[in-house]
Protein backbone atom coordinates (compact mmCIF):
# COMPACT_ATOMS: atom_id res chain seq x y z
CA UNK A 1 0.00 0.00 0.00
CA UNK A 2 1.22 3.51 -0.81
CA UNK A 3 2.70 5.51 2.05
CA UNK A 4 0.26 7.81 3.82
CA UNK A 5 -2.74 5.55 3.20
CA UNK A 6 -4.67 3.59 5.76
CA UNK A 7 -6.72 0.44 5.09
CA UNK A 8 -10.21 0.16 6.47
CA UNK A 9 -11.95 -3.18 6.77
CA UNK A 10 -15.74 -3.02 6.86
CA UNK A 11 -17.48 -5.80 8.77
CA UNK A 12 -21.12 -6.75 8.60
CA UNK A 13 -22.26 -7.91 12.07
CA UNK A 14 -25.19 -10.27 11.94
CA UNK A 15 -27.72 -9.83 14.78
CA UNK A 16 -27.47 -13.42 15.94
CA UNK A 17 -24.52 -15.27 17.38
CA UNK A 18 -24.87 -18.53 15.48
CA UNK A 19 -23.81 -16.99 12.17
CA UNK A 20 -20.14 -16.25 11.38
CA UNK A 21 -18.82 -12.82 10.53
CA UNK A 22 -18.27 -12.17 6.83
CA UNK A 23 -15.56 -9.73 5.80
CA UNK A 24 -16.43 -7.40 2.98
CA UNK A 25 -14.00 -6.51 0.25
CA UNK A 26 -11.45 -4.07 1.67
CA UNK A 27 -11.49 -0.43 0.58
CA UNK A 28 -8.55 1.94 0.58
CA UNK A 29 -8.93 5.56 1.64
CA UNK A 30 -6.31 8.24 2.06
CA UNK A 31 -5.55 9.68 5.50
CA UNK A 32 -7.56 12.75 4.36
CA UNK A 33 -10.69 10.61 4.01
CA UNK A 34 -10.93 10.58 0.20
CA UNK A 35 -11.57 7.35 -1.63
CA UNK A 36 -8.82 6.10 -3.91
CA UNK A 37 -9.70 6.91 -7.51
CA UNK A 38 -9.76 3.83 -9.74
CA UNK A 39 -8.68 4.51 -13.35
CA UNK A 40 -11.21 3.92 -16.11
CA UNK A 41 -10.72 3.44 -19.83
CA UNK A 42 -12.27 5.52 -22.57
CA UNK A 43 -12.80 3.54 -25.79
CA UNK A 44 -12.89 5.26 -29.19
CA UNK A 45 -13.49 3.72 -32.62
CA UNK A 46 -12.10 4.62 -36.05
CA UNK A 47 -14.20 3.19 -38.89
CA UNK A 48 -12.46 1.30 -41.71
CA UNK A 49 -15.61 0.47 -43.66
CA UNK A 50 -17.37 -2.75 -44.68
CA UNK A 51 -15.45 -5.98 -45.27
CA UNK A 52 -18.37 -8.34 -46.04
CA UNK A 53 -21.31 -7.19 -48.18
CA UNK A 54 -24.35 -9.06 -49.57
CA UNK A 55 -23.01 -8.95 -53.13
CA UNK A 56 -20.03 -11.10 -52.15
CA UNK A 57 -22.16 -14.18 -51.47
CA UNK A 58 -23.90 -16.39 -54.05
CA UNK A 59 -27.64 -16.29 -54.66
CA UNK A 60 -29.69 -15.36 -51.60
CA UNK A 61 -26.90 -16.22 -49.15
CA UNK A 62 -26.17 -12.52 -48.66
CA UNK A 63 -29.71 -11.66 -47.52
CA UNK A 64 -28.65 -11.93 -43.88
CA UNK A 65 -25.08 -11.47 -42.60
CA UNK A 66 -24.14 -11.52 -38.91
CA UNK A 67 -22.05 -13.08 -36.15
CA UNK A 68 -18.42 -12.37 -37.17
CA UNK A 69 -15.43 -14.15 -35.64
CA UNK A 70 -11.93 -13.30 -36.95
CA UNK A 71 -8.65 -15.18 -36.40
CA UNK A 72 -5.07 -14.91 -37.64
CA UNK A 73 -3.96 -18.18 -39.21
CA UNK A 74 -0.91 -19.84 -37.58
CA UNK A 75 2.08 -20.78 -39.71
CA UNK A 76 1.68 -24.46 -38.77
CA UNK A 77 -1.63 -24.79 -40.65
CA UNK A 78 -1.12 -26.69 -43.93
CA UNK A 79 -2.68 -25.29 -47.09
CA UNK A 80 -4.10 -22.16 -45.51
CA UNK A 81 -6.09 -19.94 -47.86
CA UNK A 82 -4.94 -16.62 -46.41
CA UNK A 83 -3.43 -14.88 -43.41
CA UNK A 84 -6.87 -14.20 -41.89
CA UNK A 85 -10.04 -16.26 -41.64
CA UNK A 86 -13.33 -14.48 -40.96
CA UNK A 87 -16.19 -16.77 -39.93
CA UNK A 88 -19.76 -15.49 -39.96
CA UNK A 89 -23.36 -16.67 -40.33
CA UNK A 90 -26.92 -16.12 -41.49
CA UNK A 91 -29.53 -15.75 -38.72
CA UNK A 92 -31.46 -18.69 -40.19
CA UNK A 93 -28.71 -20.20 -42.36
CA UNK A 94 -27.80 -23.81 -43.02
CA UNK A 95 -24.02 -23.43 -42.87
CA UNK A 96 -21.25 -21.37 -41.23
CA UNK A 97 -19.66 -19.01 -43.77
CA UNK A 98 -15.96 -18.25 -44.23
CA UNK A 99 -14.10 -15.37 -45.88
CA UNK A 100 -10.31 -15.23 -46.13
CA UNK A 101 -7.73 -12.56 -46.94
CA UNK A 102 -4.05 -11.72 -46.64
CA UNK A 103 -4.92 -8.26 -45.28
CA UNK A 104 -7.45 -7.06 -42.73
CA UNK A 105 -8.52 -4.45 -45.25
CA UNK A 106 -9.12 -6.99 -48.00
CA UNK A 107 -9.84 -7.98 -50.56
CA UNK A 108 -11.86 -10.71 -48.83
CA UNK A 109 -12.87 -13.83 -50.74
CA UNK A 110 -15.69 -16.21 -49.87
CA UNK A 111 -14.86 -19.89 -49.37
CA UNK A 112 -17.64 -21.79 -51.21
CA UNK A 113 -19.79 -24.01 -49.03
CA UNK A 114 -18.49 -22.71 -45.72
CA UNK A 115 -16.87 -24.80 -42.99
CA UNK A 116 -19.69 -26.47 -41.04
CA UNK A 117 -23.19 -27.31 -42.25
CA UNK A 118 -26.47 -28.21 -40.64
CA UNK A 119 -26.30 -31.62 -42.32
CA UNK A 120 -23.13 -32.40 -40.36
CA UNK A 121 -24.93 -31.81 -37.05
CA UNK A 122 -27.72 -34.39 -36.59
CA UNK A 123 -28.38 -33.10 -33.07
CA UNK A 124 -29.66 -29.70 -34.26
CA UNK A 125 -32.40 -28.70 -36.70
CA UNK A 126 -33.55 -25.57 -38.49
CA UNK A 127 -30.41 -23.45 -38.62
CA UNK A 128 -26.79 -23.12 -37.51
CA UNK A 129 -25.26 -19.78 -36.50
CA UNK A 130 -23.10 -17.62 -34.16
CA UNK A 131 -19.58 -18.99 -34.74
CA UNK A 132 -16.93 -18.14 -32.13
CA UNK A 133 -13.58 -19.58 -33.21
CA UNK A 134 -10.42 -20.05 -31.11
CA UNK A 135 -6.97 -21.51 -31.74
CA UNK A 136 -5.43 -23.93 -29.26
CA UNK A 137 -1.73 -23.43 -29.99
CA UNK A 138 -0.68 -26.22 -27.63
CA UNK A 139 -2.90 -28.88 -29.21
CA UNK A 140 -2.61 -27.28 -32.65
CA UNK A 141 -6.29 -27.32 -33.45
CA UNK A 142 -9.23 -24.97 -33.78
CA UNK A 143 -12.34 -24.89 -31.60
CA UNK A 144 -15.55 -23.37 -32.93
CA UNK A 145 -18.55 -22.67 -30.73
CA UNK A 146 -21.88 -22.46 -32.57
CA UNK A 147 -25.57 -22.86 -31.86
CA UNK A 148 -28.75 -24.29 -33.30
CA UNK A 149 -32.18 -25.49 -32.15
CA UNK A 150 -31.60 -28.81 -30.39
CA UNK A 151 -33.31 -31.79 -32.01
CA UNK A 152 -34.33 -32.87 -28.51
CA UNK A 153 -36.65 -29.86 -28.35
CA UNK A 154 -34.74 -28.16 -25.53
CA UNK A 155 -34.41 -24.84 -27.37
CA UNK A 156 -31.40 -23.21 -28.98
CA UNK A 157 -28.17 -24.63 -27.57
CA UNK A 158 -24.43 -23.99 -27.93
CA UNK A 159 -22.19 -26.82 -29.13
CA UNK A 160 -18.49 -27.08 -30.07
CA UNK A 161 -16.63 -28.34 -33.13
CA UNK A 162 -12.92 -28.96 -33.69
CA UNK A 163 -10.65 -28.74 -36.73
CA UNK A 164 -6.98 -29.13 -37.61
CA UNK A 165 -7.04 -26.66 -40.50
CA UNK A 166 -9.89 -24.21 -39.78
CA UNK A 167 -11.72 -25.38 -42.92
CA UNK A 168 -13.21 -28.76 -42.02
CA UNK A 169 -14.81 -28.96 -38.58
CA UNK A 170 -16.00 -32.03 -36.69
CA UNK A 171 -19.00 -31.19 -34.49
CA UNK A 172 -19.36 -32.50 -30.94
CA UNK A 173 -22.83 -33.45 -29.74
CA UNK A 174 -22.53 -32.45 -26.06
CA UNK A 175 -24.74 -29.43 -25.21
CA UNK A 176 -22.64 -26.73 -23.54
CA UNK A 177 -25.22 -24.11 -22.56
CA UNK A 178 -27.58 -21.50 -24.05
CA UNK A 179 -27.07 -20.02 -27.50
CA UNK A 180 -24.74 -17.14 -28.47
CA UNK A 181 -21.42 -18.00 -26.80
CA UNK A 182 -18.31 -15.87 -26.52
CA UNK A 183 -15.39 -17.70 -24.91
CA UNK A 184 -12.12 -16.63 -23.26
CA UNK A 185 -9.41 -18.35 -21.22
CA UNK A 186 -8.46 -17.26 -17.73
CA UNK A 187 -6.60 -18.81 -14.82
CA UNK A 188 -6.67 -22.36 -16.18
CA UNK A 189 -10.35 -22.29 -17.17
CA UNK A 190 -12.34 -21.71 -20.33
CA UNK A 191 -15.01 -19.14 -19.50
CA UNK A 192 -17.95 -18.19 -21.65
CA UNK A 193 -20.62 -15.52 -21.64
CA UNK A 194 -23.73 -17.19 -23.04
CA UNK A 195 -27.33 -16.30 -23.76
CA UNK A 196 -29.29 -13.28 -24.89
CA UNK A 197 -31.68 -11.09 -22.93
CA UNK A 198 -29.65 -11.88 -19.82
CA UNK A 199 -26.01 -12.93 -20.21
CA UNK A 200 -24.74 -15.74 -17.96
CA UNK A 201 -21.16 -16.86 -17.30
CA UNK A 202 -20.17 -20.53 -17.65
CA UNK A 203 -16.81 -22.25 -17.27
CA UNK A 204 -15.10 -25.52 -18.21
CA UNK A 205 -11.68 -27.05 -17.65
CA UNK A 206 -11.21 -28.25 -21.24
CA UNK A 207 -13.49 -25.89 -23.15
CA UNK A 208 -15.50 -28.57 -24.94
CA UNK A 209 -17.44 -30.32 -22.16
CA UNK A 210 -18.77 -30.06 -18.60
CA UNK A 211 -19.52 -26.34 -18.56
CA UNK A 212 -20.61 -25.13 -15.11
CA UNK A 213 -23.24 -22.43 -14.88
CA UNK A 214 -22.40 -19.25 -12.97
CA UNK A 215 -24.30 -16.03 -12.29
CA UNK A 216 -26.03 -13.64 -14.66
CA UNK A 217 -23.37 -10.99 -15.34
CA UNK A 218 -25.35 -8.72 -17.65
CA UNK A 219 -29.10 -8.63 -16.91
CA UNK A 220 -31.81 -6.75 -18.75
CA UNK A 221 -32.15 -3.13 -17.67
CA UNK A 222 -35.89 -3.39 -18.06
CA UNK A 223 -38.45 -5.46 -19.90
CA UNK A 224 -37.93 -3.72 -23.26
CA UNK A 225 -34.16 -3.08 -23.01
CA UNK A 226 -32.00 -6.19 -22.84
CA UNK A 227 -28.53 -7.24 -24.02
CA UNK A 228 -28.41 -9.05 -27.36
CA UNK A 229 -24.89 -10.38 -28.09
CA UNK A 230 -21.45 -9.69 -26.62
CA UNK A 231 -17.76 -9.58 -27.55
CA UNK A 232 -14.91 -10.08 -25.09
CA UNK A 233 -11.39 -8.71 -24.64
CA UNK A 234 -9.20 -9.72 -21.72
CA UNK A 235 -6.83 -7.01 -20.47
CA UNK A 236 -4.97 -7.91 -17.30
CA UNK A 237 -7.41 -8.20 -14.42
CA UNK A 238 -10.21 -6.72 -16.54
CA UNK A 239 -12.51 -8.31 -19.05
CA UNK A 240 -13.82 -5.73 -21.49
CA UNK A 241 -17.35 -6.60 -22.59
CA UNK A 242 -18.75 -5.04 -25.76
CA UNK A 243 -22.45 -5.50 -26.36
CA UNK A 244 -25.60 -4.16 -27.95
CA UNK A 245 -29.11 -3.99 -26.52
CA UNK A 246 -32.34 -4.81 -28.26
CA UNK A 247 -34.71 -1.95 -27.55
CA UNK A 248 -32.13 0.81 -28.06
CA UNK A 249 -32.96 3.39 -30.75
CA UNK A 250 -30.75 3.02 -32.62
CA UNK A 251 -29.16 -0.22 -31.47
CA UNK A 252 -25.48 0.58 -30.87
CA UNK A 253 -22.30 -0.91 -29.42
CA UNK A 254 -21.67 -0.33 -25.72
CA UNK A 255 -18.79 -1.18 -23.43
CA UNK A 256 -18.45 -2.33 -19.82
CA UNK A 257 -15.98 -4.30 -17.70
CA UNK A 258 -15.80 -7.31 -15.39
CA UNK A 259 -13.20 -7.40 -12.62
CA UNK A 260 -11.60 -10.83 -13.04
CA UNK A 261 -9.87 -10.49 -9.67
CA UNK A 262 -13.22 -11.14 -8.02
CA UNK A 263 -14.58 -14.62 -7.41
CA UNK A 264 -16.20 -15.70 -10.70
CA UNK A 265 -19.48 -16.23 -8.87
CA UNK A 266 -19.51 -12.49 -8.11
CA UNK A 267 -18.69 -11.26 -11.61
CA UNK A 268 -20.90 -8.55 -13.06
CA UNK A 269 -20.56 -6.17 -16.01
CA UNK A 270 -20.17 -2.58 -14.87
CA UNK A 271 -20.63 0.30 -17.28
CA UNK A 272 -22.55 1.03 -20.45
CA UNK A 273 -20.39 3.61 -22.24
CA UNK A 274 -21.14 4.04 -25.93
CA UNK A 275 -18.47 2.96 -28.41
CA UNK A 276 -20.18 3.16 -31.79
CA UNK A 277 -23.57 3.99 -33.30
CA UNK A 278 -24.75 4.15 -36.94
CA UNK A 279 -23.31 7.30 -38.55
CA UNK A 280 -22.67 6.19 -42.13
CA UNK A 281 -24.81 4.92 -44.98
CA UNK A 282 -23.35 1.41 -44.83
CA UNK A 283 -24.27 1.27 -41.13
CA UNK A 284 -27.88 2.22 -41.86
CA UNK A 285 -27.69 5.80 -40.57
CA UNK A 286 -30.10 7.13 -43.21
CA UNK A 287 -32.89 4.74 -42.22
CA UNK A 288 -35.63 5.50 -39.64
CA UNK A 289 -34.55 5.41 -35.99
CA UNK A 290 -36.66 2.82 -34.17
CA UNK A 291 -36.19 0.66 -31.07
CA UNK A 292 -34.69 -2.60 -32.25
CA UNK A 293 -36.55 -5.85 -31.78
CA UNK A 294 -35.80 -9.39 -30.75
CA UNK A 295 -34.75 -11.89 -33.38
CA UNK A 296 -34.08 -11.61 -37.08
CA UNK A 297 -33.46 -8.16 -38.57
CA UNK A 298 -36.19 -7.26 -41.05
CA UNK A 299 -34.05 -6.09 -43.95
CA UNK A 300 -31.78 -3.06 -43.58
CA UNK A 301 -32.16 -1.21 -40.28
CA UNK A 302 -30.59 1.78 -38.55
CA UNK A 303 -28.78 -0.49 -36.11
CA UNK A 304 -25.47 -2.15 -35.26
CA UNK A 305 -25.25 -5.69 -33.89
CA UNK A 306 -22.93 -8.58 -33.10
CA UNK A 307 -19.60 -7.06 -32.00
CA UNK A 308 -16.45 -9.20 -32.23
CA UNK A 309 -12.89 -8.41 -31.10
CA UNK A 310 -9.62 -9.20 -32.88
CA UNK A 311 -6.18 -8.31 -31.44
CA UNK A 312 -2.84 -8.23 -33.25
CA UNK A 313 0.44 -6.33 -32.80
CA UNK A 314 -0.91 -4.22 -29.92
CA UNK A 315 -3.87 -3.15 -32.02
CA UNK A 316 -7.51 -3.92 -31.26
CA UNK A 317 -10.02 -4.31 -34.05
CA UNK A 318 -13.80 -4.36 -33.76
CA UNK A 319 -15.92 -6.24 -36.27
CA UNK A 320 -19.67 -5.68 -36.20
CA UNK A 321 -22.86 -6.34 -38.15
CA UNK A 322 -24.15 -3.23 -39.94
CA UNK A 323 -27.61 -1.99 -40.95
CA UNK A 324 -29.15 -4.67 -38.76
CA UNK A 325 -27.78 -7.84 -40.31
CA UNK A 326 -26.77 -6.57 -43.75
CA UNK A 327 -22.99 -6.87 -43.72
CA UNK A 328 -19.86 -6.81 -41.55
CA UNK A 329 -17.65 -3.77 -40.99
CA UNK A 330 -14.27 -3.14 -39.37
CA UNK A 331 -13.17 -0.44 -36.92
CA UNK A 332 -9.96 0.14 -34.98
CA UNK A 333 -10.34 0.76 -31.25
CA UNK A 334 -8.26 3.17 -29.21
CA UNK A 335 -7.97 3.30 -25.43
CA UNK A 336 -7.14 6.17 -23.11
CA UNK A 337 -7.07 6.18 -19.33
CA UNK A 338 -9.23 8.71 -17.51
CA UNK A 339 -9.79 9.02 -13.75
CA UNK A 340 -13.16 7.90 -12.49
CA UNK A 341 -15.15 10.26 -10.33
CA UNK A 342 -15.01 9.32 -6.68
CA UNK A 343 -18.28 8.62 -4.85
CA UNK A 344 -19.67 11.70 -3.17
CA UNK A 345 -19.82 9.83 0.11
CA UNK A 346 -18.11 6.60 1.16
CA UNK A 347 -21.45 5.38 2.52
CA UNK A 348 -22.81 5.13 -1.04
CA UNK A 349 -20.33 2.43 -1.97
CA UNK A 350 -20.64 0.82 1.45
CA UNK A 351 -24.39 0.54 1.06
CA UNK A 352 -23.91 -1.16 -2.31
CA UNK A 353 -21.39 -3.59 -0.83
CA UNK A 354 -23.69 -4.35 2.09
CA UNK A 355 -26.57 -5.17 -0.25
CA UNK A 356 -24.40 -7.58 -2.23
CA UNK A 357 -23.19 -9.19 0.98
CA UNK A 358 -26.73 -9.56 2.24
CA UNK A 359 -27.76 -11.57 -0.82
CA UNK A 360 -24.58 -13.59 -0.65
CA UNK A 361 -25.57 -14.54 2.89
CA UNK A 362 -29.10 -15.36 1.79
CA UNK A 363 -27.70 -17.77 -0.78
CA UNK A 364 -25.30 -19.37 1.68
CA UNK A 365 -27.79 -19.50 4.56
CA UNK A 366 -31.37 -19.68 3.25
CA UNK A 367 -32.79 -20.25 6.74
CA UNK A 368 -32.09 -16.77 8.08
CA UNK A 369 -34.66 -15.32 10.54
CA UNK A 370 -37.84 -13.94 9.03
CA UNK A 371 -36.73 -10.39 9.78
CA UNK A 372 -34.04 -10.80 7.12
CA UNK A 373 -36.54 -11.82 4.42
CA UNK A 374 -37.34 -8.63 2.57
CA UNK A 375 -38.04 -10.02 -0.91
CA UNK A 376 -41.23 -11.40 -2.42
CA UNK A 377 -40.04 -14.00 -4.93
CA UNK A 378 -42.47 -15.32 -7.51
CA UNK A 379 -41.80 -18.14 -9.98
CA UNK A 380 -43.99 -18.56 -13.08
CA UNK A 381 -44.29 -22.12 -14.38
CA UNK A 382 -46.52 -24.05 -16.76
CA UNK A 383 -46.38 -25.76 -20.13
CA UNK A 384 -45.23 -23.81 -23.16
CA UNK A 385 -48.04 -22.00 -25.04
CA UNK A 386 -50.07 -21.76 -21.81
CA UNK A 387 -49.63 -18.04 -21.26
CA UNK A 388 -46.41 -18.04 -19.25
CA UNK A 389 -44.85 -15.27 -21.36
CA UNK A 390 -47.99 -13.14 -21.30
CA UNK A 391 -48.28 -13.59 -17.54
CA UNK A 392 -44.63 -12.66 -17.05
CA UNK A 393 -45.02 -9.48 -19.09
CA UNK A 394 -48.21 -8.48 -17.30
CA UNK A 395 -46.48 -8.79 -13.92
CA UNK A 396 -44.73 -5.55 -14.84
CA UNK A 397 -48.07 -3.81 -14.18
CA UNK A 398 -47.49 -4.01 -10.41
CA UNK A 399 -45.55 -1.51 -8.31
CA UNK A 400 -42.05 -2.06 -6.93
CA UNK A 401 -41.44 -5.14 -9.06
CA UNK A 402 -38.57 -6.53 -11.11
CA UNK A 403 -39.55 -8.87 -13.94
CA UNK A 404 -36.59 -10.95 -15.14
CA UNK A 405 -36.76 -10.80 -18.94
CA UNK A 406 -35.03 -14.06 -19.78
CA UNK A 407 -36.27 -17.51 -18.90
CA UNK A 408 -34.33 -18.80 -15.90
CA UNK A 409 -34.42 -21.58 -13.27
CA UNK A 410 -36.01 -20.81 -9.92
CA UNK A 411 -32.54 -20.68 -8.34
CA UNK A 412 -32.09 -17.32 -10.09
CA UNK A 413 -34.60 -15.79 -7.67
CA UNK A 414 -32.17 -16.33 -4.79
CA UNK A 415 -29.24 -14.81 -6.69
CA UNK A 416 -30.97 -11.71 -8.06
CA UNK A 417 -29.61 -8.50 -6.53
CA UNK A 418 -32.29 -5.92 -7.27
CA UNK A 419 -33.63 -3.02 -5.25
CA UNK A 420 -37.28 -3.87 -5.94
CA UNK A 421 -39.24 -5.65 -3.22
CA UNK A 422 -40.89 -8.10 -5.65
CA UNK A 423 -38.91 -10.33 -8.00
CA UNK A 424 -40.44 -12.43 -10.78
CA UNK A 425 -38.78 -15.15 -12.90
CA UNK A 426 -40.33 -17.32 -15.61
CA UNK A 427 -39.38 -20.98 -15.91
CA UNK A 428 -37.06 -22.48 -18.52
CA UNK A 429 -38.04 -25.27 -20.89
CA UNK A 430 -36.64 -27.84 -18.42
CA UNK A 431 -37.85 -26.37 -15.12
CA UNK A 432 -40.51 -29.08 -14.81
CA UNK A 433 -37.73 -31.56 -14.06
CA UNK A 434 -37.04 -30.19 -10.58
CA UNK A 435 -40.21 -28.22 -9.86
CA UNK A 436 -40.85 -30.39 -6.79
CA UNK A 437 -37.71 -28.87 -5.21
CA UNK A 438 -39.07 -25.31 -5.39
CA UNK A 439 -38.23 -23.67 -2.02
CA UNK A 440 -41.16 -22.94 0.26
CA UNK A 441 -40.08 -19.28 0.36
CA UNK A 442 -40.76 -18.90 -3.38
CA UNK A 443 -44.32 -18.20 -4.47
CA UNK A 444 -45.67 -20.05 -7.49
CA UNK A 445 -47.89 -18.95 -10.36
CA UNK A 446 -48.81 -21.94 -12.53
CA UNK A 447 -50.28 -21.18 -15.95
CA UNK A 448 -52.76 -23.57 -17.57
CA UNK A 449 -54.68 -23.53 -20.85
CA UNK A 450 -57.07 -25.84 -22.64
CA UNK A 451 -54.83 -28.73 -23.76
CA UNK A 452 -56.20 -28.65 -27.30
CA UNK A 453 -55.13 -25.02 -27.65
CA UNK A 454 -51.68 -25.87 -26.29
CA UNK A 455 -51.26 -28.89 -28.56
CA UNK A 456 -52.27 -27.01 -31.74
CA UNK A 457 -50.29 -23.83 -31.14
CA UNK A 458 -47.25 -22.94 -33.24
CA UNK A 459 -44.16 -20.99 -32.22
CA UNK A 460 -41.61 -19.07 -34.33
CA UNK A 461 -38.79 -21.14 -32.83
CA UNK A 462 -40.16 -24.44 -34.17
CA UNK A 463 -42.52 -23.45 -36.98
CA UNK A 464 -40.06 -24.74 -39.60
CA UNK A 465 -39.54 -28.01 -37.73
CA UNK A 466 -43.05 -29.23 -36.95
CA UNK A 467 -46.60 -27.89 -37.27
CA UNK A 468 -47.19 -27.56 -33.53
CA UNK A 469 -44.77 -26.40 -30.84
CA UNK A 470 -45.78 -28.63 -27.92
CA UNK A 471 -45.54 -32.38 -28.42
CA UNK A 472 -47.51 -34.95 -26.45
CA UNK A 473 -44.34 -35.89 -24.61
CA UNK A 474 -43.65 -32.30 -23.59
CA UNK A 475 -47.22 -31.75 -22.39
CA UNK A 476 -47.14 -34.92 -20.28
CA UNK A 477 -43.71 -34.08 -18.86
CA UNK A 478 -44.97 -30.66 -17.72
CA UNK A 479 -48.09 -32.19 -16.15
CA UNK A 480 -45.99 -34.87 -14.43
CA UNK A 481 -43.77 -32.14 -13.00
CA UNK A 482 -46.81 -30.44 -11.48
CA UNK A 483 -48.00 -33.76 -10.03
CA UNK A 484 -44.61 -34.39 -8.42
CA UNK A 485 -44.64 -30.92 -6.89
CA UNK A 486 -48.07 -31.41 -5.37
CA UNK A 487 -47.09 -34.80 -4.00
CA UNK A 488 -43.83 -33.50 -2.52
CA UNK A 489 -45.36 -30.28 -1.15
CA UNK A 490 -49.04 -30.99 -0.38
CA UNK A 491 -49.36 -27.82 1.72
CA UNK A 492 -48.00 -25.47 -0.95
CA UNK A 493 -50.24 -22.63 -2.11
CA UNK A 494 -50.32 -22.47 -5.92
CA UNK A 495 -51.89 -19.57 -7.79
CA UNK A 496 -53.30 -21.11 -10.96
CA UNK A 497 -53.84 -18.78 -13.92
CA UNK A 498 -56.11 -20.03 -16.65
CA UNK A 499 -55.09 -18.45 -19.93
CA UNK A 500 -58.73 -18.11 -20.87
CA UNK A 501 -59.42 -16.08 -17.70
CA UNK A 502 -56.46 -13.78 -18.36
CA UNK A 503 -57.89 -13.08 -21.82
CA UNK A 504 -61.54 -12.71 -20.76
CA UNK A 505 -61.18 -10.96 -17.39
CA UNK A 506 -57.61 -9.61 -17.10
CA UNK A 507 -58.34 -7.11 -14.32
CA UNK A 508 -60.09 -9.70 -12.15
CA UNK A 509 -57.09 -12.00 -12.59
CA UNK A 510 -54.79 -9.12 -11.67
CA UNK A 511 -56.74 -8.50 -8.47
CA UNK A 512 -56.42 -12.19 -7.56
CA UNK A 513 -52.65 -12.11 -8.10
CA UNK A 514 -52.42 -8.94 -6.02
CA UNK A 515 -54.24 -10.62 -3.12
CA UNK A 516 -52.16 -13.79 -3.38
CA UNK A 517 -48.81 -12.01 -3.17
CA UNK A 518 -49.60 -8.68 -1.49
CA UNK A 519 -48.90 -6.64 -4.63
CA UNK A 520 -50.11 -3.15 -5.52
CA UNK A 521 -51.29 -2.63 -9.13
CA UNK A 522 -49.68 0.28 -10.96
CA UNK A 523 -51.45 -0.28 -14.29
CA UNK A 524 -54.49 -2.38 -15.09
CA UNK A 525 -53.74 -5.49 -17.14
CA UNK A 526 -56.43 -4.42 -19.59
CA UNK A 527 -54.73 -1.07 -20.17
CA UNK A 528 -51.17 -2.29 -20.66
CA UNK A 529 -50.31 -1.01 -24.14
CA UNK A 530 -47.19 -3.19 -24.32
CA UNK A 531 -49.13 -6.44 -23.85
CA UNK A 532 -52.49 -6.23 -25.62
CA UNK A 533 -55.03 -8.92 -24.76
CA UNK A 534 -56.19 -10.78 -27.88
CA UNK A 535 -59.21 -13.09 -27.69
CA UNK A 536 -58.51 -14.46 -31.19
CA UNK A 537 -55.95 -16.85 -29.70
CA UNK A 538 -58.68 -18.96 -28.06
CA UNK A 539 -59.98 -22.30 -29.35
CA UNK A 540 -58.58 -22.05 -32.86
CA UNK A 541 -58.85 -25.82 -33.15
CA UNK A 542 -62.64 -25.50 -33.24
CA UNK A 543 -62.38 -23.53 -36.49
CA UNK A 544 -59.65 -25.57 -38.18
CA UNK A 545 -60.38 -29.01 -39.60
CA UNK A 546 -56.67 -29.89 -39.87
CA UNK A 547 -56.25 -29.19 -36.16
CA UNK A 548 -59.24 -31.36 -35.24
CA UNK A 549 -57.99 -34.18 -37.44
CA UNK A 550 -54.66 -34.09 -35.61
CA UNK A 551 -56.38 -34.12 -32.21
CA UNK A 552 -58.61 -37.07 -33.14
CA UNK A 553 -55.49 -39.05 -34.02
CA UNK A 554 -53.94 -38.72 -30.56
CA UNK A 555 -53.64 -41.99 -28.58
CA UNK A 556 -56.67 -42.80 -26.37
CA UNK A 557 -54.44 -43.20 -23.31
CA UNK A 558 -53.11 -39.69 -23.82
CA UNK A 559 -56.61 -38.27 -24.28
CA UNK A 560 -57.59 -39.86 -20.96
CA UNK A 561 -54.88 -37.78 -19.25
CA UNK A 562 -56.10 -34.72 -21.10
CA UNK A 563 -59.63 -35.37 -19.80
CA UNK A 564 -58.35 -35.57 -16.23
CA UNK A 565 -56.59 -32.24 -16.68
CA UNK A 566 -59.74 -30.69 -18.16
CA UNK A 567 -61.90 -31.88 -15.27
CA UNK A 568 -59.49 -30.45 -12.72
CA UNK A 569 -59.21 -27.01 -14.31
CA UNK A 570 -62.79 -26.58 -15.48
CA UNK A 571 -62.46 -27.22 -19.21
CA UNK A 572 -64.80 -29.08 -21.57
CA UNK A 573 -64.45 -32.83 -21.71
CA UNK A 574 -62.06 -32.88 -24.65
CA UNK A 575 -62.54 -36.48 -25.71
CA UNK A 576 -66.29 -35.99 -25.54
CA UNK A 577 -66.07 -33.00 -27.88
CA UNK A 578 -64.20 -35.01 -30.49
CA UNK A 579 -66.56 -37.97 -30.14
CA UNK A 580 -69.58 -35.70 -30.63
CA UNK A 581 -68.01 -34.13 -33.72
CA UNK A 582 -67.39 -37.55 -35.24
CA UNK A 583 -70.98 -38.57 -34.59
CA UNK A 584 -72.26 -35.44 -36.31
Amino acid sequence: MAQGQARLTWLFDLPFASMPLYRMRQAEISDKGAWRMIPQIRVTAMRHGPVITPEMLPGDDGANINGPSLISMPDWVPGRLGAYYLYFADHTGTYIRLAYSDSLHGPWRIHPGGVLSLDQCPFIVGHIASPDVHIDQKLRHFVMYFHGPAKSGEGQITFAATSVDGLRFTPLSEPLGPFYARIFRHDGWWYGLLGTGAITVYRSRNGISDFQRGPVVLPAMRQDLAPRHVALQKSGRWLRVYYTRRGDAPERILYGTIDLAEDWRDWTVRGDSEVLRPLTEFEGAGLPVRPSRIGLAQGRENALRDPAIFEQDNQTWLLYAVAGESGIALAELGFSEVPAAAPRKPVVALRRRARRLFWHLRQKAPMLPSAMKSRNRIFIAGCARSGTTLSLNLMGCFEDIYVHTNEAPYQTLVKLDRYQANLVVKRTFVSYRDLEDLPASVGLIYCVRHPFDVLTSSHPETVDLRPFHVTMERWEAEYDGLMRLRQAQPERAITYLRYEDVIAEPDIVQARIARSFGLAPATLFSRDANNPIRSTSLRKWERNEAFRTYLRGLPPSFLERVDGFCREFGYDNSAGILTTELAE
